[in-house]
């Protein structure tokens, strides 16, 4: 971690421990989306739905393959669906507010998510994260840089959003560590590009091709043992 300069962070799922309800609705959300679109009953949409999104590894990217809209359309109405959600189980965490406190005295950190700006700051918000005195509204929080996949071009795994945040960051590869809940998504790519990364396994003990991931921590809160 010496060389480490700044710190870029999955949130859905990495800065929250994965929430069964929000899971649960997700998959329903994009089931119903592929059943109404195709005019298929729902148990044939979900075998669509599994199919593709282990060739595509993300929901949106398995919706856009059928022709049900672009990622960023679907990203947009697919945080819309959720937003009421999201504000009934997302919570408060104190503890992770206490920790990023401390990280950010070291690194400069970052958000990468597969949704919208608006998107991030609303769910960063219900964790207890505030309006930042910044007026150029790059940042939120603790987060000096919030890099959502709309406006960086193609959603993660594709490297497209990896690359521009290292402009975005403008630091050499190794100068960047990234953590992440999802080892295919949030960590493969960036490893390609020669960046850290960090797995955040909740517990869950997952299985995972261990030359993308340097370490593995039990919950977000273990990250503050990362540093030096």
């Amino acid at each position: 971690m010496s060389s480490i300069k700044a710190i870029i962070f999955d949130v859905d799922g990495t800065l929250y421990k994965p929430i069964p309800e929000l899971s649960n609705e997700f998959h329903q959300y994009w089931i119903k989306r592929i059943s109404d679109y195709l005019r298929i009953p729902e148990d044939q949409a979900e075998v669509r739905y599994s199919d593709l999104k282990k060739k595509y590894k993300s929901a949106t990217l398995a919706l856009a393959s059928l022709g049900i809209g672009n990622p960023r359309e679907i990203i947009i109405q697919a945080e819309h669906h959720m937003r009421s959600y999201h504000r009934e189980y997302i919570l408060k965490d104190r503890e992770l507010i206490k920790v990023l406190k401390i990280l950010k005295h070291h690194y400069t950190l970052a958000t990468l998510r597969n949704g919208t700006r608006a998107g991030t700051r609303f769910i960063l918000s219900l964790i207890g994260f505030s309006e930042r005195r910044d007026k150029w509204k790059r940042g939120f929080g603790p987060f000096d840089h919030i890099l959502p996949t709309v406006e960086l071009g193609p959603t993660k795994p594709d490297p497209q959003p990896f690359q521009n945040a290292l402009k975005q960051l403008a630091l050499a590869p190794n100068e960047i560590l990234v953590i992440g809940d999802r080892v295919e998504v949030d960590l493969t790519p960036a490893k390609r590009f020669g960046m850290k990364t960090v797995f955040v396994d909740w517990g869950r003990n997952l299985s995972y091709n261990k030359a993308d991931v340097d370490s593995v921590i039990d919950t977000i809160y273990e990250v503050e043992q990362l540093i030096p």
